[in-house]
């Protein structure tokens, strides 16, 4: 992960807190998709989301999701490719 913020010059980093405990993570660092054509598009890999296993199952998870989601969406990028364990 921190060779992902080392070598990425834009990202978005998110971090859930209960109190001042760190709860969950996310990070969004870039990703370009080359066409047939020669044409690249611009995005976003998300990758990793991390909650706390107590944490988990209560919203956190998909609150940091649909934050960094909105962020992108704002920011004009037009599409996000999740990296991880499928489930």
């Amino acid at each position: 992960m921190h060779m992902l913020r080392d070598s990425c010059s834009v990202f978005i980093s998110l971090v859930a807190k209960m109190d001042t405990q760190v709860v969950g993570h996310i990070l969004f660092t870039p990703v370009c998709l080359r066409l047939k054509e020669g044409n690249e598009i611009n995005g976003m890999g998300l990758g990793p989301l991390a909650v706390l296993p107590e944490f988990q199952n209560k919203g956190i998870g998909s609150a940091l999701c649909q934050e960094g989601l909105r962020r992108l969406a704002s920011d004009g990028y037009p599409f996000v490719i999740v990296l991880g364990h499928p489930s």
